[in-house]
């Protein structure tokens, strides 16, 4: 402290130490959407919300390909419509219900509902993340599903900083999600 008058500030991403801070998910996507080259016009990142605490890109990839990691880790999709590009959260309120009747059936065709075989989806999903709380060690968080037949166990990698609580919440709502999407 009595050397540089900021030195207590270090924690909070004080300029020597190289750590900058969290940056908003809506501002890192529109950042990436910018980067692939599209319009600012035809971006709308006001239905995502939290906060990215720290992302390395390992290699060379299209922004595209670091969106898609950020959607399946924080739980948003990118819907086109009217030639704007909006990025979701999901789990928010239904805005429409469709039922099959509104639907326009072509030559003849009935509507097939197909579900996917209980042994194909996975009884645990395996997050390994960075602790964002202890200078970005390795964690691995983890979600099961009591009641299945299934024993897959499923193992995915993110380049995220994020703390291992709030990870394992985002791990139990990505499980979630994979048995609910196999219908």
């Amino acid at each position: 402290p009595d050397v540089w008058s900021d030195g207590a500030n270090w924690q909070l991403g004080h300029w020597l130490t190289g750590l900058l801070g969290a940056v908003s998910l809506a501002a890192l996507v529109r950042h990436l959407c910018l980067a692939a080259g599209m319009d600012s016009a035809h971006i709308d990142v006001s239905g995502l919300w939290g906060a990215v605490e720290g992302l390395v890109i390992p290699a060379i990839e299209s922004p595209r390909a670091t969106i898609s990691m950020l959607a399946r880790h924080f739980g948003f999709d990118a819907v086109e419509s009217e030639g704007v590009l909006r990025f979701v959260m999901r789990g928010r309120a239904s805005v429409a219900t469709i039922t099959p009747d509104d639907f326009v059936a072509g030559n003849g065709e009935d509507f097939e509902r197909t579900r996917g075989q209980e042994t194909e989806l996975p009884q645990v999903l395996r997050w390994s993340v960075a602790r964002a709380d202890e200078d970005y060690d390795s964690a691995l968080v983890e979600a099961r599903r009591i009641t299945t037949g299934a024993v897959r166990v499923t193992a995915e990698s993110f380049p995220v900083a994020v703390a291992p609580e709030e990870a394992e919440r985002r791990c139990r709502r990505a499980l979630m999600e994979t048995w609910t999407a196999r219908e």
